[in-house]
């Protein structure tokens, strides 16, 4: 806390630190309290968000790339989505396109990028997706999972934790990679379906490969060590089940 504290104000770290790291710190008023008693001098302006990072295989960020206008070769227009998974430690990335986001959709391609790794995150970190939360998290609650949201993160031994409503910066790993598959809209026009996603995973392979500014080392290479710490996948019957 003190370190997050420094050119910080204090609404934003506490705000950031029951979103992000733990819930049950307490009311803003103590919080805040806290800080004068330590002596703690944050800025009156904020200045950014610190960086939260996690053990191998404890957390994993999951978001939407929406609504993806995009033609074809053959002159069609479609209308896509890709579904982007962050491992919190190692940075490396899974992405599927789909062309809704449904919970059947999405509990689907969870459970390939799950098979693909060979195991499952302890946490999933999400916005308030309507296919995960009944009611949205707010400041100084925990909001509502959807029922078929908790049957799922048990089968697979899981959690899934929402950042705030209006928080997008607390799920920040997975939504600063959002912007390299902007890349695919240089191929406008002369890709066909199947090519977009082939198109999609080279985006991604090539960002697995590369040095990550956070780590300064490669997803890639991370993700042996971030494996090792997986809980390890459930029964076939129980994946195949969704």
């Amino acid at each position: 806390i003190k370190l997050a504290i420094k050119g910080v104000n204090v609404r934003s770290v506490y705000e950031y630190l029951i979103s992000e790291i733990d819930s049950d710190i307490g009311t803003y008023s103590n919080f805040n309290k806290y800080v004068k008693k330590e002596g703690l001098k944050p800025s009156k302006t904020p200045k950014g968000f610190p960086r939260y990072e996690t053990s191998p295989g404890i957390q994993a960020q999951v978001d939407w790339k929406e609504n993806i206008k995009f033609l074809l070769h053959d002159g069609t227009h479609i209308t896509f989505n890709i579904l982007l998974m962050t491992l919190g430690y190692s940075r490396y990335k899974l992405a599927k396109v789909t062309f809704d986001r449904t919970t059947e959709t999405l509990q689907d391609t969870l459970v390939e990028f799950f098979e693909q790794l060979q195991g499952v995150p302890h946490v999933l970190l999400t916005d308030n997706m309507k296919t995960v939360m009944v009611q949205p998290r707010l400041a100084g609650t925990k909001g509502q999972l959807h029922t078929k949201a908790e049957q799922f993160s048990s089968d697979f031994g899981f959690t899934f934790k929402p950042c705030m409503a209006r928080r997008p910066q607390t799920k920040g790993k997975v939504e600063s990679q959002m912007k390299i598959l902007d890349e695919i809209h240089a191929y406008q026009g002369k890709l066909t379906i199947q090519e977009v996603e082939e198109q999609i995973q080279k985006i991604i392979l090539r960002s697995n490969l590369a040095i990550s500014q956070a780590t300064r080392q490669i997803p890639s290479a991370l993700l042996e060590k971030e494996k090792e710490s997986l809980t390890p996948l459930p029964t076939k019957v129980i994946r195949d089940s969704y």
